[in-house]
């Protein structure tokens, strides 16, 4: 029998962001894992570093100590490189590399590289604590009412987004500030042909939550960005990438099918508890040897 890799959780997890938290409970409800909860895992200094330290934290596999940003900037890692955190006698010397979540191409990163010899690197995508993965099937053959839903908050360039939408009738657009509650909202998706994302905060990635609740379902993705993670995700391929909210009239012409078998295909292999794992897994394999050797 082979023994399961180490995963070494920080205890008291309620410090953390409910992103990290989020991330922390799939790792170890994976199965993937040995689980163990430890008190020696560092944390940055909260006055020193600023609150959004609340989104590092740190983990192990297999004796491997890695770091976890979830915050939509280039922080809290960047300030916590500017405080000497990373440093060769700084608190998180012993990080092998850092998990980025909205990670995007930024001289910043190779500069830590070059300081320090810690990489970062995109990973996977957390969803909302508060949704159902895996609540329904989608189904391409269905009869579905609308082709696609523009909801969530009303910032971040969607608004032209759903401005296009409320024109036509076969799109359904979230009113004013209310909140579907999560049966409503799943029953809208269920009706829905496409799982539409759009971009997040501006200056990040992109990347939206709904991307691994929406594949989770098996729904096809449109989305208006190009997020980055360490797998093959490439548009017209695995997703649609709607260019302007005109974009959005092209979902009704356009064959659901092989972009609904993407979605599975991503959500089994990287974006699922048992896939995060194994992705989480493959980059400790691809990075720790070779910082070994520095």
């Amino acid at each position: 029998m082979i023994d399961k890799p180490i995963l070494e959780l920080p205890e008291n997890d309620a410090r953390f962001a409910s992103w990290n938290r989020t991330m922390h409970r799939m790792l170890a409800e994976s199965g993937v894992f040995a689980v163990k909860v430890v008190t020696d895992l560092p944390l940055p200094h909260r006055k020193s570093a600023g609150r959004v330290t609340k989104n590092f934290s740190s983990i192990r596999v297999n004796g491997m100590t890695l770091g976890l940003d979830s915050w939509d900037s280039a922080s809290p890692t960047d300030t916590l490189m500017k405080l000497g955190y990373f440093d060769p006698k700084g608190m998180l010397a012993n990080v092998r590399f850092v998990l980025k979540i909205q990670w995007q191409p930024l001289p910043l990163w190779d500069e830590l590289f070059a300081k320090t010899g810690i990489p970062v690197t995109p990973w996977t995508i957390f969803p909302s604590r508060e949704f159902p993965l895996e609540a329904f099937q989608y189904d391409p053959t269905a009869k579905h009412i609308y082709t696609g839903a523009i909801n969530g908050v009303m910032r971040y360039g969607r608004t032209d987004y759903r401005n296009m939408a409320q024109k036509h009738q076969d799109f359904y657009v979230s009113i004013g500030s209310k909140d579907d509650t999560m049966d409503e909202y799943l029953n809208i998706l269920r009706a829905c042909r496409w799982g539409i994302s759009l971009c997040g905060k501006r200056g990040t990635d992109g990347k939206n939550r709904r991307e691994i609740e929406y594949v989770s379902c098996g729904m096809p993705l449109a989305l208006n960005y190009c997020p980055h993670y360490p797998f093959p995700f490439f548009p017209e391929r695995d997703f649609i990438l709607l260019k302007s909210p005109d974009d959005l009239l092209r979902l009704r012409d356009t064959d659901p099918a092989p972009f609904a078998e993407a979605s599975r295909q991503v959500y089994r292999d990287h974006w699922s508890p048992v896939g995060m794992s194994r992705t989480l897994i493959q980059l400790v394999d691809q990075y720790c040897p070779l910082l070994a050797r520095r």
